[in-house]
């Protein structure tokens, strides 16, 4: 969630003499996001940012269709007695069949591979061949069934 307080942390507000290094300019994030695939406003949020860069980089550079995209497809068991839900960011579907389970998140892409697997495991009645995470800037390619990850960055997502 963004502050919304402009002086909280800005340099102006910061006590002067004892200045630390410089810093680079943080870019000002936006409070809505346009999704690219139903073209409607939604509130920012770190996922919702890196699965909007993932489906525009899929979309225009590895020429997917819109409607090869299933989004927030959930995983649901229990836990504990608790009823728990995962979510799977990104599938795509060709013919009918998921091709590529996607986990959309910030922070490192090998917290996120056990997740991705899992997934792509569990949430059709076969294992999906393809899991990938991202946090925007790096990718992973992984094989679900030997979970070896197999290409690394954008350029390794198969057409």
């Amino acid at each position: 969630m963004k502050c919304r307080r402009p002086d909280f942390l800005h340099p102006d507000s910061l006590p002067q003499g004892n200045a630390g290094p410089a810093q680079a300019p943080q870019h000002e994030l936006p409070d809505i996001l346009t999704d690219c695939l139903s073209g409607l406003h939604i509130p920012f949020t770190n996922r919702d940012h890196i699965r909007q860069k993932a489906l525009e980089f899929l979309i225009n550079e590895k020429g997917y269709l819109k409607s090869d995209f299933a989004i927030d497809r959930e995983i649901r068991f229990s836990l504990d007695q608790l009823e728990t839900v995962s979510l799977v960011d990104i599938s795509i579907v060709l013919n009918s069949k998921t091709l590529m389970a996607w986990k959309c998140a910030s922070g490192s892409l090998v917290s996120r591979e056990r997740q991705i697997i899992a997934s792509a495991r569990l949430l059709e009645d076969y294992v999906i061949p393809f899991a990938a995470v991202t946090n925007g800037k790096d990718l992973e390619l992984i094989d679900a069934l030997s979970e070896k990850v197999i290409g690394t960055g954008f350029h390794s997502v198969p057409l």
